[in-house]
C-alpha cells in the first residue's frame, strides 16, 4: 500500500493509502476523525483522485465540479474505501466517477470533475 501525498493537514487529510492502482481506476483508504458527513466523503473522495496521477511529479488539482452526488446508506463508521474510475479527459480536465463503500455496502457515489494545473 503507497500512502499518498497530500498538501493537507492531518486533521484534513482522509484519504490515507492507495490499495489498488491500475491505468484509470485506483482504490484508496479513506478514514475519518469523526463520523463523516457528505461533504466530508467529497473531500475524501477529491483528495483520493491523487492515487490516478501517472507521473512521477507531483501535480496541483482542484475540484472544479460535482454531479449526481447521492447518499445510498447510512453512516456508521470512520473507515471506508473509495473506488476511482477515470471516464474521459479533456486536456487537463478530468471527470471521474467515484464511489465510497463500506465493506460491499455502496455508501456515496457520483462524479467530480478536477483541474490540473
Amino acid at each position: 500500500m503507497q500512502e499518498l501525498e497530500l498538501p493537507h493537514g492531518d486533521f484534513l487529510k482522509f484519504a490515507k493509502k492507495v490499495l489498488e492502482k491500475k491505468h484509470g481506476v485506483a482504490r484508496v483508504l479513506i478514514e475519518f476523525p469523526k463520523t463523516p458527513s457528505l461533504g466530508m466523503f467529497i473531500e475524501a473522495a477529491a483528495q483520493s483522485c491523487a492515487a490516478l496521477n501517472e507521473r512521477e511529479e507531483v501535480q496541483e488539482a482542484y475540484l472544479v465540479a460535482l454531479k449526481s452526488i447521492k447518499l445510498h446508506n447510512s453512516v456508521t463508521t470512520k473507515r471506508y474505501e473509495v473506488l476511482l474510475r477515470e471516464e474521459f479527459t479533456l486536456e487537463k480536465m478530468i471527470y471521474i466517477k467515484f464511489e465510497v463503500t463500506d465493506k460491499d455496502t455502496k455508501i456515496v457515489d457520483g462524479y467530480l470533475t478536477i483541474a490540473i494545473q
